[in-house]
């Protein structure tokens, strides 16, 4: 996914909040409820490289995201 697909794609979902680390982020569509991540893999690469969007099951969410999910998100 490019730089501009993945600006557009964000530009419908909802940030829910960040991991422990502050790198990771978590959004939910709207729409569809699904759960989706940005993340930067490449950490070898200066500010971890290019983001990736990824759609994220419920279950990874919860479990990477705790804090989230006891606040009710």
């Amino acid at each position: 996914m490019t730089e501009a697909e993945i600006s557009a794609a964000l530009a419908k979902l909802e940030e829910i909040g960040h991991d422990a680390s502050g790198w990771d982020t978590l959004f939910r569509d709207p729409v569809s409820g699904a759960l989706w991540e940005i993340t930067y893999p490449h950490s070898e690469m200066h500010g971890g490289g290019p983001r990736q969007l990824d759609e994220i099951a419920p279950s990874d969410a919860e479990a990477k995201y705790p804090e989230l999910f006891e606040l009710g998100h």
